[in-house]
């Protein structure tokens, strides 16, 4: 088996490293936008993550673990060309790559393998390899599926017009308000606003393809058209994508060839992902009124009639009435030549380039619903911007064997150039009529402009020997200059050395049919990372500020400031890691097996640290602290064929454990505080990564004599036990410093959101013509913080909640686990404590997938299948899914659930034709 590896490709048993490798025959049992939602539970050491639901989300892939804090996201090449994966968890911008036109995908995972990328290694590397031609008749394939879609998860059962009446005038009496209802009985069912908002979601694919050559010309072409309307109204992804890879050999000497991809990509999302610092359009669904109609009797749209209550939008509204025409363009391709001036030496010279444009245009008409409305004014905004990558690579390859002894060598360069601009134009206007930015007189209007620009210059070398087929090593070094970096620190150095012993190669070795393979491999390495922002290490200008002046605080001046604190000293985060392996093949090759152990440190990491408001600045980058993580890795595979039956099965298995080393001068930093909760995410020393930092809960109040006692503990009756308003209903907090109050001394970890292991298992099972399959993945012993539960369950905001504050506190022992309902909320129920974090385990069926193949010989082979995906899940998580992504690609917020687009459960019939 030949493995692709940085610049090059080996043979897997000459491999030192630790590679994994997905097949195009594995990805095709994923029916998804996205290539990477398919390697969900293949391989070892590598979590995925989706990020909700919508079409063409945001998918976090993780490589053994947290990463980087700031930007935890491998380096992605595909044929050669860097492509980022952004950080936006409502699109993905590895969804315009076309799947179908992938053979494989290979992830470096430890150092001694990723070493050879240097700077942009830090987390891992994935390598995609696409389809190419083969000498011989052309071959045409041609693949189609359609898809019904419907959540997957428990959606929240939100109250119907007559519960919330009551929980309402209950909520209001209690905070001696009049209550809001007269007869809540007489309101019935109400708006059912999660029926009005969702709907069954369609996706189909089609897919043509053709390839061949002779033996000096190859070539493979394909088409593809992919669309996916969602389950939430007007949110969408639509896909056309071609592609053209050639190979020519042009003399005995020189070859030449290319690979490019162009695509056009429509996508509306509706703010549907798992940002915790915002409420998306799917948390508006089950907070919306359930007394309001979506429309009217006079067919207009339904909106809030009293002061009261909180003004909610009218979600539907929101989805159907702005007109929004969002597109985008990629052009991602490279050309190279390659030449051997001697037997054994290769020269290649290839350039890449990376064109993204993107557009779009908003205009929302006038409205007015109820009491909220626009104030007469239509919105417009138009966006567009567009990014530029350049990549130039020389390599030399020079490959000798004498006697007993095989060199692979490599030395090569890298430049790379990457360029991003934007404009942002919005405003508003006193009429519908005009449609555009300009059109007419505008009632006001703002722009926005952005620009960056970044580059790298390298050098690299690998030295590869094997001695008789047993004694393996490989080198790799590789020299780095980033542009984010000043003068003090623009180069970096990161080295690698790994070695194997193939101990069933040795004369000692007993041949048998039990163990056939038998290896020990071993390496070190440093990758690094310039993940940062362009020009910290020199003061920036910023625009925008509202500045404060004197002691007048609310009197501001908007203009332009210094932001940020120059550091000239900023310089490579660095990662070391130590990998070691064993890898058998026992029965012949029917039986796999790997174990490998990883410890990898973070050093100098770049972080972005707040500054003290009298520095009159914001913040100041710097390498500070260092973070571990540490784990196991098992795989095992086997493979049997009896007569007209065949099957394999596989499972992987990983550990983690991570731990903060050091943080410098810092004894803790807070990545993430949960507004008016009075808990966040901690960053400490001796702890895992992004912990959860808040109060123990100890069940609810049940009598005021509970209270009063509580509130004498520390004999002074001028002090409370938590808050003057805290009552019978309300949640009670462990005092766990003794001094008989509740405040932040009390404060300690309830939660951490990293996983203890992940896993996944799975198997293929093929008799004549009917072929099944099916693919399973999870994770266990990671804690999940249910922000959304907060909210659903909460006592105050006159919004509607979940269902189950029916059963909520009313009175003494009936209930210890929801509080009472209170507009006012005086206890602050909803803070982050330990009652709203849960469990996050869960194993998932992520697909399953039978199909027959026809007996049909107009036709090379034609197959139909059936196709679940998202089966089902098992958790004892509360909320809509367990599979929670990062915020803002931030590996110190993981965990934090809020506002999910429900997973898809997805039946899919296809179809696949091979002519």
């Amino acid at each position: 088996e030949v493995v692709v590896v940085g610049y090059g490709t080996q043979k897997r048993s000459n491999i030192t490293g630790s590679i994994s490798t997905i097949k195009a025959a594995d990805l095709s049992k994923v029916q998804s936008p996205s290539f990477d939602n398919a390697l969900q539970g293949k391989s070892p050491g590598v979590y995925v993550s989706s990020n909700g639901g919508q079409p063409g989300g945001g998918i976090a892939v993780r490589i053994r673990g947290v990463g980087a804090i700031n930007n935890s996201n491998p380096l992605y090449i595909i044929d050669g060309i860097q492509r980022d994966p952004g950080n936006n968890e409502n699109s993905n911008p590895l969804a315009t790559i076309n799947p179908n036109d992938i053979e494989s995908i290979d992830v470096l995972k430890d150092a001694a393998s990723t070493a050879i990328y240097g700077a942009r290694a830090a987390n891992g590397v994935i390598l995609i390899t696409t389809k190419r031609g083969s000498s011989g008749k052309a071959q045409v394939n041609y693949s189609t599926y359609v898809g019904f879609q419907n959540p997957a998860g428990n959606l929240p059962k939100p109250l119907n017009a007559t519960e919330f009446a009551e929980n309402m005038n209950a909520a209001f009496t209690a905070a001696k308000q009049v209550a809001p209802f007269a007869d809540p009985k007489s309101l019935g069912a109400g708006t059912d606003w999660m029926a009005a908002g969702l709907k069954q979601g369609f996706m189909t694919d089609h897919q043509l393809s053709i390839s061949g050559g002779s033996a000096k010309n190859k070539y493979y072409i394909s088409g593809n058209y992919f669309k996916n309307d969602g389950m939430m109204l007007s949110t969408y992804f639509e896909r056309m994508s071609l592609r053209i890879n050639t190979d020519n050999q042009i003399t005995d000497k020189i070859k030449v060839g290319n690979s490019l991809m162009i695509s056009r990509v429509n996508a509306r999302n509706n703010g549907t992902g798992n940002r915790v610092f915002i409420h998306g359009a799917f948390t508006g669904l089950y907070q919306a009124l359930p007394t309001i109609p979506v429309y009217n009797s006079d067919g207009t749209y339904g909106g809030p009639t009293d002061l009261r209550l909180e003004r909610q939008g009218n979600v539907v509204a929101g989805a159907l009435r702005p007109t929004v025409v969002p597109e985008s363009y990629d052009i991602i391709g490279n050309v190279y030549v390659e030449y051997q001036p001697i037997k054994n030496l290769t020269l290649k010279t290839s350039l890449s380039s990376n064109f993204g444009f993107s557009a779009n245009n908003y205009f929302d008409p006038s409205w007015s619903y109820g009491l909220i409305n626009s104030a007469g004014l239509s919105s417009i905004s138009v966006s567009n911007s567009l990014s530029r990558q350049w990549i130039l690579e020389n390599t030399l390859v020079y490959t000798k064997s004498f006697g007993k002894h095989n060199i692979n060598t490599l030395v090569g360069t890298t430049a790379l150039d990457l360029s991003f601009r934007s404009n942002n134009q919005s405003g508003t206007y006193d009429t519908d009529a005009f449609t555009e930015i300009a059109s007419g007189s505008m009632k006001s209007i703002s722009t926005n402009t952005n620009s960056s620009q970044e580059s790298l210059a390298s050098v690299f070398g690998r030295f590869g020997y094997d001695y008789d087929n047993k004694y393996l090593l490989t080198v790799n070094v590789r020299r780095d200059g980033s542009s984010k970096f000043g003068p003090n620190y623009k180069y970096g150095v990161f080295p690698s050395v790994s070695g194997g012993w193939r101990i069933s190669e040795e004369a000692f070795f007993p041949k048998s049919n039990l163990i056939s393979q038998l290896k020990l491999r071993g390496g070190w390495g440093q990758v690094g990372s310039d993940a940062i922002g362009n020009f910290r290490y020199l003061a920036r200008v910023q625009s925008g500020y509202n500045y404060g002046f004197g002691n007048q605080s609310a009197i501001t001046s908007l203009g332009a400031a210094l932001g940020d604190l120059a550091n000239p000293d900023v310089k490579w985060e660095t990662v070391t890691e130590f990998n070691g392996g064993l890898e058998a093949s026992l029965f012949n090759g029917a039986l796999n097996f790997s174990a490998e152990y990883f410890d990898r440190t973070r050093t100098d990491m770049l972080l972005t640290l707040d500054l003290p408001g009298v520095s009159g600045l914001r913040t100041i980058t710097a390498n500070t602290g260092e973070f571990n993580n540490k784990g196991l890795e098992f795989s095992l595979d086997y493979r049997k064929s009896t007569g007209d039956f065949q099957y394999n099965v596989n499972a992987n298995l990983t550990t983690f454990d991570n731990k903060v080393v050091s943080l410098g001068d810092r004894g803790a930093i807070f990545p993430f505080v949960y507004s008016g909760s009075g808990g966040s995410t901690l960053i400490r020393v001796g702890q895992p990564l992004g912990v959860f930092f808040g109060l123990v809960s100890e069940g609810i109040f049940q009598t005021k004599a509970q209270v009063d006692a509580a509130n004498a503990i520390d004999g002074n009756p001028a002090t409370f036990y938590q808050v003057a308003g805290t009552g019978p209903g309300d949640f009670k907090y462990k005092d766990l410093n003794g001094d008989g109050r509740i405040n932040d001394a009390d404060k300690t970890i309830i939660g951490n959101p990293t996983p203890k292991f992940t896993f996944g298992f799975g198997g293929n099972f093929s008799y004549k013509k009917f072929e099944l399959s099916y693919q399973f993945f999870g994770v266990q012993g990671n804690d999940i913080f249910n922000i959304a539960r907060s909210i659903l369950e909460s006592s105050g905001r006159a919004f509607s909640k979940s269902s189950s504050v029916v059963n909520a506190w009313k009175g003494e022992g009936t209930s210890n686990s929801i509080p009472r309902p209170i507009v006012t909320d005086p206890n602050s129920n909803t803070r982050l404590a330990s009652h709203y974090v849960e469990d996050g385990s869960f194993i998932r069926l992520k697909n399953i997938q039978l199909g027959y193949t026809l007996p049909v010989k107009a036709v090379q082979s034609l197959q139909l299948y059936v196709a679940v995906q998202n089966a089902f899940v098992i958790t004892k998580f509360k909320g809509i899914d367990p599979e929670v992504g990062l915020d803002d690609n931030n590996s110190a917020i993981a965990g934090i659930y809020q506002d999910l687009y429900p997973q898809p459960r997805t039946v899919t019939v296809g179809l696949k034709c091979a002519f």
